[in-house]
């Protein structure tokens, strides 16, 4: 049980890091955006600025889908939480949503915390618990998440799920929040600029 605490907090933290540093470099943004244009040559700026807008309107559009399958994590679990009477259901489940924005992994810890609450409940709703949140986790990685991202980010959803594994292995709890914009960005750089270009040769 130390160890499950553990891990749950080292995840807490690392998604707190990871929050602050997203929030820093949302407030930079605009001007690191300025200089970096300005770097490159006049002919090609406009190409350039139209490549960066279009991979930050995704990554907008990845920060919309994630808080999308956080919500539906949230009120999955506060719905079977209400059915099994385990105690603090709403808090619980706010908890759940924001450990859910953690790709591929947030359904697992949270599903930990729940479990432990569970414990004052009776081993049979531990039992529950853990059935629900192995299937719930299944379904969530393979059906959920690719299906949203590919509305929302324009990723195919083996990609999706390609991409969060690489990530999360690693570079961890970072490594799975930034792998689907990356590849998104890739995917992008990939038809606009790699395909264009092979045609003309």
């Amino acid at each position: 049980m130390l160890g499950a605490a553990g891990w749950v907090a080292g995840s807490l933290v690392g998604l707190l890091t990871s929050v602050i540093l997203t929030l820093y470099l949302l407030a930079t943004l605009p001007t690191v955006k300025e200089a970096a244009f300005l770097l490159v040559p006049s002919s090609r700026r406009p190409r350039v600025v139209g490549l960066a807008e279009e991979i930050m309107r995704r990554v907008g559009g990845y920060a919309l889908g994630q808080s999308a399958v956080a919500t539906i994590n949230a009120a999955c679990s506060w719905v079977m939480m209400q059915i099994m009477g385990i105690p603090y259901p709403a808090v619980l489940a706010v908890l759940v949503g924001l450990l859910g924005l953690i790709p591929m992994i947030g359904a697992t810890l949270g599903a930990i915390i729940v479990g432990l609450v569970a414990l004052t409940v009776s081993p049979t709703t531990v039992l529950v618990v853990i059935v629900y949140y192995v299937v719930y986790q299944q379904v969530e990685n393979y059906v959920i998440v690719p299906n949203i991202m590919r509305r929302t980010v324009s990723v195919p959803g083996a990609v999706t799920v390609v991409a969060v594994l690489v990530g999360g292995t690693l570079l961890g709890v970072l490594g799975a929040l930034i792998a689907i914009p990356v590849a998104a960005g890739l995917l992008l750089l990939y038809h606009e600029v790699i395909v264009p270009r092979q045609q003309r040769t």
